[in-house]
């Protein structure tokens, strides 16, 4: 029964070797084609992107700022109770 079954093993690898084999000498004439016939892009889809970014930017800042001062609170020495008692009462 287990020779059964090595034969059809060996016959599932031999597909599988065969297809991986032709996928790999046609992929790379495909992904290497130059698509030469595409259009630029307009002015529209241009600006689309542009305006885009431009949100990405004004959401990152904000952002940044905030992580910032973040690290800034930790890492800060801690004021004691005391301390802030003391400064208060002069």
């Amino acid at each position: 029964m287990s020779g059964i079954n090595a034969g059809k093993k060996e016959n599932a690898m031999r597909v599988l070797i065969s297809a991986t084999a032709a996928l790999l000498t046609i992929v790379p004439e495909v992904m290497a084609s130059g698509g030469g016939d595409q259009e630029p892009l307009s002015f529209l889809a241009i600006a689309f992107i542009g305006f885009g970014a431009l949100i990405l930017v004004f959401q990152i800042f904000p952002s940044v700022v905030l992580l910032l001062g973040i690290i800034k609170g930790i890492l800060a020495p801690a004021v004691k109770k005391d301390e802030t008692e003391a400064v208060s009462d002069e």
